[in-house]
């Protein structure tokens, strides 16, 4: 690991780790605040783009709340988790 906090962008196996769980990490993690996609949603943008979207939650979150959304994941482990949600 990176001595430096302002590397860890750098630790690719750090990063990589998350997709080698992804169905275990999809079940876990917590969701977002109601009120947070509630907050955004009332911000009333045409398009949402979600960078480094894992899963996909919070891209469902928001369609579900009427926003067109647009996710994007580097893990292809994580994609297919998401389409798989």
């Amino acid at each position: 690991m990176p001595d430096v906090p302002q590397e860890l962008h750098r630790d690719r196996e750090r990063a990589g780790s998350f997709g080698s769980v992804a169905e275990e990490y999809d079940r876990h993690r917590p969701t977002y605040p109601r009120e947070l996609m509630d907050e955004l949603t009332d911000l009333r943008p045409a398009r949402v783009l979600d960078v480094g979207c894992g899963t996909g939650r919070n891209v469902v979150a928001l369609a579900e709340r009427g926003l067109s959304v647009l996710g994007v994941e580097r893990d292809e482990r994580m994609r297919v988790a998401a389409f798989e949600a």
